[in-house]
């Protein structure tokens, strides 16, 4: 009788009415792709926001039959406070009210040493560091994403009962960093995207929002070279359920795909 009330409250939870609208950065990632399939094919209207390229959400959407409820916006740069106004200003223009915002953009340390220090795919070690590209993995996975919240914050893009949503890592958890050390961009960059997660849902639970934090698994995309303990479809399908039964009492959580607490 339990196990029958709780799969009823999940359906009840992650069904919406049609109208409702997802905006989801990151969308040609991996995972960000993956995440605009879930919330498409539950009847939401999806903003697929990309930085440059396109092609993977495209053929994703498409394969999944959900294109018409999907627009695909480029140009968006979370580390350009000029981009991230211009496309803001642009939703705001189209009269565009954002139910669940989804931030899915990333980056990992080995991307960008990759770019500085071409055949380079291993993180950047202690006694190695490049402060720079720390300071970038700062910009695009922390910072980033405070920037573009507060922007729509500021333009009433986000109102009473709107949820946000961070993709962060287990490897910003400081209590769980025990055994393999090392990582240091990432783990610090997921780290303070916690910490500003965290601080939102203080900051808005007033206003009737909810924030969540979520580990997505070790998923097998491009970031991670594509090995990983769980791919991207079955991570989204989890994430999209952690969302849509998000409300104010979760509000602040840090968990994983499944559901299962992260210790900070």
């Amino acid at each position: 009788m339990r196990r029958a009330l709780r799969c009823l409250l999940l359906v009840i939870t992650t069904h919406t009415a049609r109208g409702a609208v997802a905006l989801i950065t990151g969308a040609n990632g991996g995972i960000g792709a993956e995440l605009v399939v879930q919330f498409a094919r539950a009847g939401y209207d999806v903003v697929a926001a990309c930085r440059s390229r396109s092609a993977h959400v495209h053929q994703l959407v498409s394969k999944a039959s959900v294109a018409n409820r999907v627009k695909v916006l480029l140009g968006l740069d979370v580390t350009s406070p000029e981009k991230v106004n211009a496309f803001v200003d642009g939703l705001k223009r189209q009269r565009t009210a954002v139910d669940v915002l989804v931030h899915a953009a990333g980056v990992a340390t080995w991307q960008l040493s990759s770019v500085v220090y071409p055949g380079t795919t291993e993180p950047m070690t202690l006694g190695s560091l490049d402060y720079g590209l720390v300071a970038r993995a700062f910009e695009i996975n922390a910072v980033g994403p405070l920037r573009l919240t507060e922007a729509c914050l500021k333009e009433g893009l986000l109102g009473t009962g709107a949820k946000i949503a961070f993709v962060s890592s287990k490897l910003g958890s400081v209590a769980s960093n025990t055994r393999l050390g090392a990582n240091y961009a990432y783990r610090m960059s997921k780290s303070a995207l916690n910490a500003a997660g965290r601080s939102l849902a203080v900051d808005l639970r007033p206003k009737g929002m909810s924030v969540v934090l979520l580990h997505p698994g070790y998923v097998a995309t491009p970031m991670t070279g594509d090995r990983g303990d769980v791919v991207a479809t079955v991570s989204a399908a989890g994430l999209f359920r952690r969302i849509a039964a998000l409300n104010a009492s979760a509000s602040g959580s840090f968990i994983d795909y499944d559901g299962r607490q992260v210790p900070w």
